[in-house]
Order: C-alpha cells, then structure tokens, then sequence
C-alpha cells in the first residue's frame, strides 16, 4: 500500500473489505472479471479510490447496471495502479456481458476523460517532458507507436510530416539505429527494422529481469555475478541455491519469479509462471531443474483432439 502500509480492499461504499469473503459470496459465478488501472499521472493524484470509483459509476452507467466489485491500490512499482475483480452478474441476477471494444477502448477513454478532468490537459511543456524521457528507452514508447503508424503506409517514414515534436521524433530514430533497429535512407526519410516491436519488446524484459536480480541480491546484502544473459537455453542446466526473492511477473495472471542464489556463486532469474509450490518462500534451498523431456499431459490431450479432427 501506500507509504509501505498493508494494501486493502474497498468497494463503492466502505473499505477494509474483507476479499476472501467477498471471493466465497461469489464463488458459484460462472465468471468474473479482472482488471489493473494504471493512470499513467496516477503520482499526481493523492489518492486513487475516489478516481477508481468515478470510473466505476461511469461503467455502470455505460453497461445499464450496479456492478459488484472490490479493488486494492498498489505502490509497490514506478506507477501506482489498482487491482479491480468485478463479480460476472448485473443487478437483475443475469451474466455481465461486457463488449470486446468497451474493454479494449471505451473503458480507456472513459479513464482519459475522468483523469484529464482531474489534472487539466498536459502542457506543451510537460509532453515535451514526456517525450524526452522516452528517446532513448529500451522499450517500445509513445513515439514508437506513432513511427510503426506512420512506416506502415509506405514502408518509410517521413519526417517531414511529423512537424510536431519532429525534434523528438528523429532523436528516436536515431537512437533505434544504435540499437539497429532503424536505418536513414535520405534527407528526412527513414525505414524501421521489421521486428522492431519483437525486439523493444525482448530489451524490455531483459531490463527487468537485470533488475530483479540486481534488486534481489541487493536486498540480501550479497555481491553476485548475474547468470542472466549468460546461460543459454542449450546449456541450461539444474541450478541448486537458495530463494532470495519470489516477485509478481505479471500482477494480473499472478504469475512469480525467483531469484536464486546458486551455489556457482551467480543470481539466476527463474519464471515460475502460476503453478509452483505456493509454501516456497525466501530463504528455502532448492534444486531448479530443466523441464524432463518427453510426453507431457498437453501433448496427450493434442494428439487426442488430431485423432477426433483427422489430425487438425
């Protein structure tokens, strides 16, 4: 939570929601839905509930129904974001449908709107401040997006038609070509690399990971060599160590990572996706061994569906 303070669950109308009870009243749903609100000036606001319930009441008002929830604010990352479950029913007892393009945009913009309301539109300052903390990033950026759009129409882009923040623009670019993922071809005309967004995308995680294992053996106080970006798949091998740390890869699907510290004296990095041992805590002595080769229960149950389909 915020300050480092236990993070709790509220809903339209109190707080200290008890989530495990709230789980148990709608345990026999035949779905529900899951969300994380990320407002990217969410630092600007003192608090998020009043911003979460706002875009709430307008979803209702969008979907014609009360809607049932619970949600938890965040700040243990860089931005601060709320974790929403909403229960699968409206008020009338029938399953909560919600469209595809409301999920993916109207639910967005009404967020946009809500938070424009709040904070008052950007200055031509503070987006030039934005944009400058993106040229040299190693992820897939705002400008990115605008560059993809722009390369997608001629397979070049040029900036002579992005006169706004052109001087952003081509610091981008050329900052893509260090990384080879762009090329100057003449005057104001540039090409992007075809797996630029594969490749962003790669960088990205590669950073995280870096820093997960930096920030782990940290925080234990050790000095490690970092085994990330040093085994490859081919020589991966058992790796026998002690839990340093166990994170959130990905908040939403509750997917964990672990950070080992081997006894070959280097942190690796581990993803544990959403199956391992929910007793495994830091401090435990493990042994993380290569998946085993041969048939798994998927494979079983693929090759059944082929025998069903003639083999599609």
């Amino acid at each position: 939570g915020k300050e480092r303070k236990p993070a709790e669950f509220y809903n339209d109308i109190g707080e200290e929601i008890d989530g495990q009870d709230w789980l148990k009243d709608h345990s026999k749903e035949r779905h529900h839905f899951r969300f994380i609100v990320s407002p990217e000036d969410a630092e600007k606001l003192q608090d998020l509930k009043p911003f979460v319930r706002d875009l709430i009441s307008q979803m209702e008002i969008d979907l014609e129904t009360k809607l049932d929830w619970i949600a938890v604010d965040h700040y243990n990352t860089e931005h601060p974001h709320t974790h929403i479950v909403m229960s699968g029913k409206r008020d009338d007892g029938k399953d909560l449908v919600i469209p595809g393009d409301y999920l993916s945009h109207g639910m967005r913009e009404r967020g946009s709107a809500l938070l424009t309301r709040e904070l008052g539109l950007l200055t031509e300052r503070e987006l030039s401040a934005k944009l400058s903390r993106e040229v040299h990033a190693r992820k897939l950026t705002r400008l990115d997006r605008i560059l993809l759009r722009e390369n997608g129409r001629e397979g070049r882009i040029d900036l002579s038609n992005l006169r706004r923040n052109r001087n952003h623009y081509e610091t981008r670019l050329k900052s893509l070509r260090n990384l080879g993922l762009a090329q100057h071809q003449t005057g104001s005309v540039w090409s992007l690399d075809e797996q630029l967004k594969s490749t962003l995308h790669a960088l990205e995680r590669s950073d995280v990971i870096a820093t997960r294992i930096e920030q782990g053996v940290a925080s234990a106080g050790l000095e490690r060599v970092s085994a990330h970006e040093q085994v490859s798949k081919q020589s991966y091998r058992a790796v026998r160590g002690q839990v340093l740390t166990i994170g959130h890869a990905d908040e939403l699907m509750d997917s964990r990572y672990a950070i080992i510290d081997g006894f070959d004296g280097r942190a690796h990095h581990f993803a544990l996706g959403t199956s391992y041992p929910k007793d495994l805590k830091s401090g435990d002595w493990i042994e993380v061994k290569p998946r085993s080769v041969g048939v798994l229960q998927m494979d079983r149950l693929i090759a059944e569906v082929a025998a069903q389909s003639a083999g599609i």
